[in-house]
């Protein structure tokens, strides 16, 4: 029995239908008379003459034609937009209408020129080709228009036809502050910001009635005596000490002001890091352009020890691994870190105490872009080791990351100090 004729699945219903349906119950056909009007003579849009041309949606080649699409398969076609040209401006209009913009809105629009008042600017301009124009008439691309400061600014109206103007937006008027040259004020922010050390504390909200179901931690601040900026030398915790406050009512006068000491204002603190989550939490809110400023870090870390029992060796090997990641990522985004300060209890057992051994890797990490910081003091602490033996291997640490010439006069001077010796007083009497 001869088994009935198969239909091409382009000829069949159901699915392999070849328009079958998409999404909401819509035929997958393309309606290929939503851009071009029906014509009597052919119904579908022809077959492109150039075999290697691209094809898109609805039959329109993928050239770029301004920013538009082209029917290249209807040459007469009086109803489809045209690119009207005048000057070094560019508006697709329909004919018979009229464009409200003129070659003035594309000089005020780039280069912020005054040759535009303000005005409507009623002109119909005549259609042309779709060919390329010379560069003086080509399309600007968006990456191309320079926005430089003007007082008039590209005001579109309400409405989805509305027209294009151009509106004086003069501007804010300038405080005599602001007015000044920048030399002069930049003088006085140095004078205002001055040098303060900040110890960066990470602390449950002190309002926990705001989030009540999870527990969560903010970062303060407590000041404390800032270093010697010459010796780097930190001055005694005993006695009173009233510190200045710090100018962050200065920083958000104004947008202004703000960009302009931002990065002064962190260029001058001297931040302590007690823990590597504080790190973490700095770095995640700060902002990058801060973060390239600051210039002394502080850091102080003391290691986890070995546990008795091998299931608590987890915790050790994630509190090392954060402490090594800490120290790299200041390392990559502190570019302009000149000062390090480092004090650090080791708690690795059994150690040899040489530099290359994985208690001293995360300190080598300042070093991964080479010796570029001015000052590095690494002060190192274990019971295992007499105190010369740690302070030789820390000395070696800040040669490796240590700028050569810096390192070198600090050595210098250390020398000449233990060469002189303790200086004594020495008592004059006067005899009248």
């Amino acid at each position: 029995m001869a088994k009935p004729k198969q239909q091409n699945r382009g000829q069949q219903g159901g699915r392999g239908f070849r328009f079958g349906r998409g999404r909401g119950g819509r035929s997958n056909k393309p309606n290929l008379n939503s851009h071009v009007p029906e014509d009597s003579n052919s119904r579908f849009p022809a077959e492109s003459s150039e075999p290697s041309a691209p094809r898109g949606r609805g039959g329109y080649r993928n050239i770029p034609s301004g920013g538009r699409k082209q029917d290249l398969n209807k040459s007469g076609n009086l109803q489809n937009p045209r690119i009207a040209s005048k000057g070094n401006a560019k508006v697709s209009v329909a004919d018979g209408h009229t464009s409200k913009t003129s070659n003035a809105f594309s000089n005020a629009y780039q280069t912020g020129s005054p040759n535009c008042d303000g005005k409507y600017f009623i002109k119909a301009y005549p259609g042309s080709s779709s060919k390329l124009k010379p560069e003086e008439d080509r399309v600007l691309s968006p990456r191309s228009l320079q926005f430089g400061p003007t007082k008039k600014s590209f005001y579109q109206g309400s409405g989805r036809d509305a027209p294009a103007i151009v509106r004086n937006t003069l501007p804010a008027k300038l405080s005599a502050f602001q007015r000044l040259p920048g030399e002069l004020r930049w003088r006085i922010y140095e004078l205002v910001f001055d040098v303060h050390r900040v110890e960066i504390l990470r602390s449950r909200d002190k309002n926990p009635e705001n989030n009540i179901r999870r527990v969560h931690y903010r970062l303060y601040h407590r000041q404390l005596r800032p270093r010697d900026p010459k010796t780097h030398v930190a001055p005694s915790s005993e006695g009173r000490f009233t510190c200045p406050p710090l100018p962050i009512a200065l920083l958000i006068t104004c947008r202004s002001i703000y960009r302009d000491t931002l990065c002064l204002f962190y260029s001058r603190m001297q931040f302590i890091f007690n823990t590597t989550r504080t790190v973490v939490r700095f770095l995640k809110i700060t902002n990058k352009e801060a973060q390239t400023a600051i210039q002394h870090i502080e850091l102080n870390h003391t290691m986890y020890s070995e546990p008795a029992l091998l299931n608590f060796r987890w915790y050790k090997c994630m509190s090392d691994m954060a402490w090594y990641n800490a120290c790299d990522d200041l390392t990559v985004y502190c570019k302009s870190l000149r000062v390090l300060h480092i004090d650090m209890t080791i708690r690795d057992w059994p150690i040899s105490l040489q530099v290359g051994e994985r208690w001293s890797l995360p300190l080598l990490a300042f070093a991964r872009y080479g010796p570029r910081l001015d000052w590095v003091d690494i002060r190192l602490h274990m019971g295992s080791f007499k105190q010369d033996q740690l302070e030789k291997v820390a000395r070696e640490i800040e040669e490796q990351i240590m700028d050569p010439t810096a390192f070198q006069i600090r050595e210098d001077e250390r020398l000449a100090r233990e060469l002189a010796g303790p200086v004594k007083a020495k008592v004059i009497r006067l005899m009248f």
